[in-house]
């Protein structure tokens, strides 16, 4: 039987594949695209495939904190209360929506609103999740010193 653990490790698994690969990808044709012995139209085209790629590792991204937080409860490294873990995938599904806000508006003053807000997102999501981790390491956090706090830490430097 397929416990909650195994689930949650699957999806943050997936997730971190989907981040990084993808992220990959769109640097690669971002570089692609800035070749010069491809033509005009090949390079038009790599650009428009990054473009598209490009929100995999941000809906990634902007999932990890909530599904690694559920995975951490699930193998009992963490008891988070009710409110933290509503808290956590309230501010994911702003990040989300964010996220998909900017590839899909048209309008130039939402895009650019919509990117301020995402910046200003990854900024107090650094401080916080890197202070989280950091304390977590002293031995003063919420989540357990070792291997996990250090991972929390590397997540908000990330």
């Amino acid at each position: 039987m397929i416990s909650d653990t195994d689930v949650w490790k699957f999806v943050h698994i997936l997730l971190f594949v989907y981040w990084l690969g993808a992220d990959l990808g769109v640097f690669l044709l971002a570089k692609a695209a800035q070749r010069s012995d491809l033509t005009f139209d090949q390079r038009v085209i790599a650009l428009r495939m990054a473009l598209k790629i490009d929100i995999l590792p941000r809906l990634s991204f902007a999932l990890m904190f909530p599904v690694g937080l559920e995975l951490s409860a699930a193998r009992g490294l963490v008891e988070p209360t009710l409110a933290l873990r509503a808290l956590s995938w309230a501010v994911s599904a702003v990040w989300v929506a964010i996220v998909i806000g900017m590839v899909r508006t048209q309008d130039v003053r939402r895009a650019a609103a919509l990117k301020h807000a995402n910046v200003v997102l990854h900024w107090v999501l650094f401080l916080v999740i890197a202070v989280i981790g950091l304390t977590s390491v002293l031995g003063h956090g919420p989540f357990p010193t070792g291997w996990l706090g250090w991972k929390i830490l590397l997540f908000g430097l990330m």
